[in-house]
């Protein structure tokens, strides 16, 4: 394995911040982002004065205050939802979900029922190709839609440089990746490391940078570990595409 040429692995990065990073100017981010597609609004806001506000323009909008938590077929609010989403994703081909009202949802249906909605929902939209852009507005939004997701909730180039810049590192997450549990006298078998202390050096930085968990005598990746291996995966195979990019987070205080 060699390490990756500087100019590119820095283009990753930036695209990675550009697609996961907080918006400086959310407006002007969710134009961008919504800009030649078919738009599918949620929102807990009017969706009138969502549209007016953020310069954009809806084909469907479901407004989230506006009807029962049950329809006349017994579906709560969450079904009808995903019904809808599925069946707008299905006529319309370039599609963008444009979702808030997080806090709203978590009241009427409890944590565990939103987190079960989100979780199908990012699943539908990496299979189904289209985009969900969620928008929250506070903290605590944030850490609820954090707590769902299993990939990073925001990335940032120093943190993927630390990773890349060692193929020891690379190296670790890759056969992590790929058999899922490895023991440390495994590991040590499999990558060139240039003694047993460089490896157990190399596992504990990522250890630190939760990338790598210990489970009994075995290490496996987390959620940000198996990130990485997905991207370094289709980094090497040519064909780099950000695997989160069906997901996009926007800090929407400013405008909510």
């Amino acid at each position: 394995q060699k390490p990756f040429e500087a100019e590119e692995l820095f283009n990753i990065i930036k695209e990675l911040e550009n697609i996961h990073g907080d918006a400086a100017e959310p407006v002007k981010w969710l134009k961008k982002i919504c800009a030649g597609k078919e738009i599918f609004l949620i929102t807990e806001m009017k969706p009138e004065k969502f549209e007016e506000g953020c310069g954009i323009s809806a084909r469907r909008r479901i407004w989230l205050r506006e009807k029962p938590h049950r329809d006349e077929m017994g579906r709560t609010k969450l079904e009808v939802l995903m019904d809808s989403i599925i069946d707008f994703t299905t006529r319309y081909n370039n599609v963008a979900v444009v979702h808030e009202g997080i806090s709203h949802l978590v009241e009427t249906y409890g944590k565990e029922g939103v987190r079960k909605y989100f979780s199908s929902l990012y699943e539908k939209a990496k299979y189904g190709k289209f985009q969900i852009v969620v928008l929250y507005r506070s903290q605590t939004e944030k850490g609820i839609l954090q707590s769902m997701q299993e990939m990073p909730f925001s990335l940032n180039a120093e943190e993927i440089a630390k990773i890349f810049r060692s193929t020891i590192r690379c190296t670790i997450i890759q056969f992590l990746g790929e058999y899922g549990s490895l023991s440390f006298t495994d590991m040590l078998g499999k990558i060139n490391a240039k003694s047993s202390s460089d490896l157990a050096f190399h596992i504990r930085r990522l250890i630190a940078w939760d990338a790598v968990k210990k489970e009994g005598k075995n290490y496996e990746l987390t959620p940000r570990g198996r990130y990485f291996a997905d991207l370094l995966k289709l980094i090497n195979e040519g064909e780099y595409r950000d695997p989160g990019s069906n997901v996009i987070y926007i800090n929407g205080s400013a405008i909510l």
